[in-house]
Formats: structure tokens, C-alpha cells, sequence
């Protein structure tokens, strides 16, 4: 029950003082709080120092704490847009940007049950939170604790969060230099973005399938619907979900398409 978070939400802070006397790596964090200049995001800006500084952010779910929520965020001299731009600008990221947080649509289809499953792949998955939710269904729902989570990232501002709350994490130019770096098999592969732009996403889907464990799951995830119809077609027992995202600092979304199926005999 206690689940390893790219980010919570601190209704309460209680921290050790030699914490801040003894640590220099996170010295600086009663720096930030002191000088964020907005009271907006102040949570993903604690879990983003603890995640750069090594530590994890764990959810203790056999506790319960009520928070009254956006009493903060409704007042006038806060504001939502300015406050994420700030954001950005300090620490490179968007708070809440790809993978910030898991799909509540992916995991009411996706039910996490292999107890053998040892490798967990996840491919542009930005602060990469369904991967590590994946990892944290399987030691809820199995007892598994010795899976082993592999993050690669084309791009590059995730890489020091990514570190974070991998086993392993790279950081790679391209989809050719994955593909030849990949080794052994996964029990679970998740694709989350950077296919649009790719005319060869038929071949990189197909190279991946075949690095799965017998009864693997692959998913993928693409804001161009039309990669997606195709995984559907070409694969057996595919299942889909819609999420919608925001865009980086804008007042906007966008629909990101996401399909999974296990590994079975291709389609004819």
C-alpha cells in the first residue's frame, strides 16, 4: 500500500530539521519555497526536488488526510497560466506536462497482474508516470517488488526526473539508436509519444512487439489518431481510451489516443 509517486500533493509538510542542515543537495529547497514569487504549483516544485535529489515520493495509502482544495487557487491574485509559466522558466519543465500524473482512463482498462513479470520499458513517457504505475500495480496486486523499471527519453529537460523514479534511465537521440540499444525481452512496454512525426512508426511498433514477454502488454500512445487506427487493425485484442492533456503553459488541450493489447498471434 505504500506507492512510489512522480508527485504528491502535500496538504501538511512535517520535515526533520537536520533534513535541511545536513543535506547539501536539498539545502536550496527552503530557498525555492521562500522564493518561488507564486504560492501556485508550490506541491510539484517539492516533489521535483525530491525526485532530483534522489529521494522518492511515496503515498502511505492506509492514511487519510482531507484537503480543502482550490481555496488557494480560486483567489484573484493567483493565476493558473502565469503560475505554470513560472514553472517552466525554473526548472525547465512544465508541473504539469506529459506524465505528471497516470491515466485514470488507461488503468480502468489496463488490470496489472503479471507476477512474473520482471522488465518494465517505457519509451517517451515525459515525467513518466503510467510506467511507474504499471510497477506500483504489480507490487499492490501481485507482491511483485523485483520488477525492474527501464526509462528512455528522446527528450532530454525529463531525464534528471526520469532518474528519479527508474531502476534505470537514458537519455537517447533517436528511434534508431533505441532500437539498437534495447536488449533482452519486456513484460511490459509503454510507448508514449514521439511517433507524429515519424513516417517509419509502423516498422518502430512492430520492432517493439517483438521484444515482449510471452503475454506482455504493449501500449501506445499518439496524439495522431491515425497511428493508433492502425496498431488497433494490425494487432489482435487491442483496447482503447482517450485522454485529454494540457497543452505546455496554454489555456487548451489536446486528445492523446492510447491502445493496448498483449503479446498473441499477429493478425493475417
Amino acid at each position: 500500500k505504500e506507492e512510489n509517486r512522480v508527485r504528491l500533493l502535500t496538504p501538511i509538510c512535517l520535515v526533520r530539521t537536520e533534513y535541511w542542515t545536513n543535506s547539501k543537495k536539498t539545502k536550496a529547497l527552503i530557498e525555492m519555497i521562500l522564493g518561488m514569487g507564486t504560492a501556485m504549483f508550490g506541491d510539484d516544485a517539492l516533489s521535483l526536488y525530491f525526485r532530483r535529489a534522489g529521494y522518492k515520493n511515496v503515498l502511505i495509502k492506509g492514511v487519510y488526510c482531507h484537503h480543502f482544495g482550490s481555496k488557494t487557487v480560486g483567489k484573484t491574485e493567483h493565476d493558473f497560466l502565469a503560475g505554470r509559466t513560472f514553472f517552466y522558466k525554473k526548472y525547465g519543465i512544465d508541473a504539469w506536462e506529459k506524465g505528471f500524473c497516470w491515466s485514470p482512463s488507461l488503468f480502468q482498462k489496463l488490470v496489472c497482474e503479471k507476477a512474473d513479470a520482471k522488465r518494465i520499458l517505457g519509451i517517451n513517457g515525459g515525467l513518466g508516470s503510467n510506467a511507474l504505475k504499471i510497477k506500483e500495480e504489480l507490487k499492490e496486486r501481485t507482491g511483485n517488488r523485483e520488477v525492474k523499471l527501464i526509462n528512455y527519453t528522446m527528450e532530454r529537460r525529463f531525464f534528471a526526473d526520469l532518474k528519479g523514479i527508474s531502476d534505470e534511465a537514458y537519455s537517447i537521440e533517436n528511434w534508431e539508436k533505441l532500437l539498437d540499444e534495447l536488449e533482452g525481452s519486456f513484460d511490459y512496454i509503454l510507448l508514449s509519444g514521439g511517433l507524429e512525426k515519424e513516417s517509419n512508426y509502423k516498422r518502430y511498433i512492430n520492432q517493439l512487439y517483438q521484444y515482449l514477454e510471452k503475454d506482455g502488454v504493449i501500449i501506445v500512445q499518439s496524439s495522431e489518431q491515425k497511428q493508433v487506427d492502425w496498431f488497433e487493425k494490425q494487432y489482435k485484442g487491442v483496447e482503447r481510451v482517450e485522454e485529454q492533456e494540457f497543452l505546455c503553459c496554454k489555456d487548451q488541450t489536446q486528445t492523446q489516443y492510447i491502445a493496448f493489447c498483449k503479446k498473441v498471434e499477429r493478425n493475417p
